[in-house]
């Protein structure tokens, strides 16, 4: 039934496209214009009635198998896109991954870019809301001011697409901008072999998408880690919540 719903239409379509090809050749006959005919000439080198008309049914139905496929293709697309379960929240049906920062231009324009390739399988377009909030950096299990520092708010790089549709990729860029002092820090890290860790749990980017109860967080990673020797990773924060009672009976 649902072939047939995607197949109905698209062949009505392509069978109006006939009859408007014959009948815009009947017109052009009456005001005395042939192009079926110089079209017949041109192609066999024999103008004839037969030629014309093969010509004429050709065009035709070239044209309306062409029309059918665009028909077909494009009700095909759009029930496949509202055939698609939609999850509750947008949380559910995001999948961030490949956290990424560029550390190149750190010492010479205090600058980085943050990247992040992020599916959309919730059914919806998603579309960017805002972004808040500050990215935390600090060296493994260190408490020390000189390996640790909090970063100005990032901003969304300009070329950056607002929206991503269901079952697209969204490639999101953050500029970051690095006051000399914090790009120091990062730099000798890094010089030092030393893994530099970013936290994100301070970060808010926003996104809303059309059934959705005002905007939600987008679920980034707690944090990523980079280290010359292995690269990029990802951080994951664990907690536990431990409750211990006492029974005590007196006998």
């Amino acid at each position: 039934m649902d072939h047939l719903r995607r197949f109905l239409p698209a062949f009505l379509f392509g069978f109006v496209v006939l009859v408007c090809t014959h009948a815009a050749f009947f017109i052009a006959d009456k005001l005395g214009w042939h192009p079926d005919q110089q079209l017949g000439e041109f192609i066999l080198g024999a103008p004839s009635m037969v030629s014309a008309d093969w010509v004429r049914w050709t065009i035709a139905v070239v044209l309306s198998l062409c029309a059918w496929g665009a028909a077909h293709h494009f009700f095909y697309r759009r029930q496949q896109a509202s055939d698609l379960p939609q999850s509750p929240n947008l949380a559910d049906g995001l999948n961030v991954s490949d956290m990424r920062f560029t550390h190149q231009l750190i010492r010479s324009e205090r600058h980085m870019e943050i990247s992040m390739r992020v599916f959309n399988g919730t059914g919806r377009t998603v579309n960017f809301h805002s972004l808040s909030g500050q990215i935390k950096f600090s060296a493994p299990n260190s408490n020390d001011p000189s390996q640790m520092g909090i970063l100005p708010p990032p901003t969304l790089r300009s070329d950056v697409a607002n929206s991503v549709l269901p079952l697209k990729e969204w490639f999101l860029v953050l500029d970051q901008r690095v006051p000399s002092v914090e790009a120091d820090k990062i730099v000798t890290l890094i010089e030092s072999k030393i893994p530099v860790h970013m936290a994100f749990d301070g970060v808010n980017i926003l996104i809303t998408a059309a059934g959705i109860d005002g905007p939600e967080r987008l679920p980034l990673w707690n944090g990523m880690s980079y280290s010359p020797e292995f690269g990029f990773g990802r951080i994951i924060n664990a907690s536990a919540h431990i409750s211990l009672g006492l029974n005590a009976r007196a006998g």
